[in-house]
């Protein structure tokens, strides 16, 4: 069934790189993938100990909210491959957190699936990265790969953080894929409050605000992932120290909305960004807007 939605995922993905297929046609395939994992008992039953000392379950609505959560990480991950190496490299540094989880839980399926796809992952960025004395990328992931892998992220998520024997809190998941998720609602809910549809084209996302601060591409994915690194590392880190699932929601929303606040004010955080960007001595590329 994994095999059957994520090839199905990949048609989509391929045909939309060639022929821009139209928003429902994809969102219709997308669903029907989140489906087929639901079919293959990859459920969102609960929501952790939220607020309680027992898991808040999700009853009827777990399926719907399940489809939301399988289609939102799928195009999350999709909206933020933006610049050459970003969806790649924020994907490895979350898929090595998910390693690490699945390890100390004795997950042996969802490790063996993290290890095989961080080696598959680290392989393509050796040529879609822009490393020093390459600009540009050599091969490109394309909406075949981020779909793919956008899927693989959401089943890994919520397979380890599901169960009686969880590797992992529904709110950690949260924070493993943090950058994609904020980045995607953010900038979502700022085109829906100017009138727009959240999948029209802008310059809202954070790797666009820091292109136009001046930054290089690649310098702009590095600080990125070691965003999404420290966002992540505090979620694993709360989780295996037992803090409250009820102050790690509340603190990522608080984080959320923050982020959100910044990516809407672009005439704000880009001179501010140009400034840090001038204090860390790095190489301006030329600001277009």
């Amino acid at each position: 069934i994994f095999v059957a939605a994520g090839g199905l995922l990949f048609a989509i993905g391929l045909l939309d790189d060639r022929f821009q297929l139209s928003v429902r046609s994809r969102f219709a395939v997308h669903i029907v993938a989140a489906v087929l994992l639901i079919y293959g008992s990859v459920v969102l039953h609960d929501i952790g100990n939220i607020f309680s000392d027992e898991p808040f379950g999700l009853g009827l609505f777990a399926f719907p909210v399940t489809v939301f959560a399988v289609v939102g990480a799928i195009n999350a991950l999709n909206m933020i491959d933006g610049a050459d190496g970003l969806a790649g490299l924020v994907s490895l540094v979350s898929l090595s957190l998910l390693n690490v989880v699945s390890h100390v839980s004795g997950s042996a399926i969802q490790f063996l699936i993290c290890v095989c796809t961080v080696g598959a992952v680290g392989g393509f960025l050796v040529f879609n990265m822009p490393w020093v004395g390459r600009d540009k990328a050599q091969i490109f992931m394309g909406d075949a790969g981020s779909t793919l892998l956008g899927f693989l992220l959401a089943y890994l998520l919520i397979s380890l953080s599901q169960g009686n024997h969880r590797a992992m809190s529904p709110v950690t998941a949260l924070w493993i894929f943090a950058i994609p998720l904020m980045d995607t609602l953010g900038v979502g809910l700022r085109r829906m409050w100017l009138g727009k549809s959240p999948f029209s084209a802008d310059r809202g996302h954070i790797h666009h605000l820091l292109l136009d601060a001046g930054f290089r591409v690649r310098h702009a994915v590095v600080l990125i992932a070691l965003l999404q690194l420290a966002l992540g590392t505090i979620g694993v880190a709360g989780f295996y120290l037992a803090l409250p699932e009820a102050v790690l929601l509340v603190a990522f929303l608080g984080i959320a909305v923050g982020y959100a606040y910044l990516i809407s004010r672009p005439w704000r955080i880009i001179p501010r960004l140009r400034a840090f960007h001038r204090q860390s001595g790095l190489v301006v590329q030329g600001v277009r807007h």
